[in-house]
């Protein structure tokens, strides 16, 4: 395999990986942002944020 190959694997690999890591925390980060969110966007959060808890 060259080397833009193994680069243009590369690439979605570690886009796959940092979206899991999106994934598995982002119940916590909104948990720990919630009174922003809801100062923030107070429509959304109404219909959003009230699933994450």
């Amino acid at each position: 395999m060259s080397n833009m190959q193994a680069i243009i694997w590369f690439f979605p690999i570690v886009f796959i990986i940092h979206d899991f890591e999106e994934i598995i925390f982002i119940q916590s980060w909104i948990n720990k942002n919630r009174y922003y969110l809801s100062e923030k966007f107070p429509k959304l959060s109404k219909k959003f944020i009230s699933s994450f808890r």
